[in-house]
């Protein structure tokens, strides 16, 4: 139980990191909650455990704030991974809200043709896609400038 103490703290403290850095922090975070643990159990003339592991990590403060101490270290590749993951969701959500849009225009309307169906959401995907990352800033970083 202790080990996912630890563990879930350390995720929400490196979450938005680089994986390189998130390595390296876990580590160094993972030594200093066990030494602390083992300093305040000894101070406290009891084993480590659970309400010990807690009350280290209590004395760390919120993950966020944590967090908010370390530089922004991403490398390139996780920048990529990260906006691979963004397109993905958005892609996602687009296609659930068009298959939404199907299945009413065929309620009202009666069947349609899926050529000009899969066209016209194409269409409006990579508007709305190209209006979204140029809103969000995020069309300079995809091309490097």
């Amino acid at each position: 139980m202790r080990n996912d103490l630890i563990k879930n703290y350390i995720n929400k403290v490196t979450k938005n990191m680089g994986s390189k850095q998130r390595d390296e922090v876990s580590k160094e975070l993972t030594a200093h909650i066990l030494d602390s643990a083992d300093a305040l159990a000894d101070e406290k003339r009891l084993e480590v455990d659970d309400d010990i592991i807690q009350e280290i990590i209590r004395r760390m403060g919120p993950a966020e704030d944590l967090a908010a101490m370390y530089p922004e270290d991403k490398t390139v590749s996780d920048k990529i991974l990260d906006h691979l993951i963004y397109l993905g969701k958005f892609t996602g959500l687009f296609i659930v809200i068009c298959i939404i849009m199907n299945i009413v225009l065929t309620l009202l309307f009666g069947p349609i043709t899926l050529n000009g169906f899969i066209l016209v959401c194409f269409v409006i995907y990579v508007v709305l896609l190209v209006i979204h990352l140029i809103r969000y800033k995020l069309l300079p970083k995809i091309l490097g400038r």
